[in-house]
């Protein structure tokens, strides 16, 4: 079953954040907690983490978009 990785609440305020970085490309072997993707609130920049170790199938977000909390981000095939 694929795991949808999704934009999670950051640590401030912000509902949405731009995308500055991915950090795993489809193919790639992630682990459990490895950083995906990296993105910017108006206050801080953050790493997103993958929630499963897996096979990184699909980026749903491309860098310098606005991404919502809840967006997808990233498909994982879990281990």
């Amino acid at each position: 079953m694929t795991i949808i990785v999704t934009l999670p609440k950051t640590g401030d305020t912000a509902d949405t954040v731009v995308l500055l970085e991915w950090l795993a490309v489809p193919g790639d072997r992630v682990a459990d907690g490895q950083p995906l993707v990296r993105v910017e609130t108006a206050k801080v920049e953050v790493e997103i983490p993958a929630p499963a170790a897996g096979t990184l199938l699909a980026q749903l977000a491309a860098v310098d978009d606005e991404v919502a909390v809840g967006d997808p981000l990233a498909e994982i095939d879990p281990d």
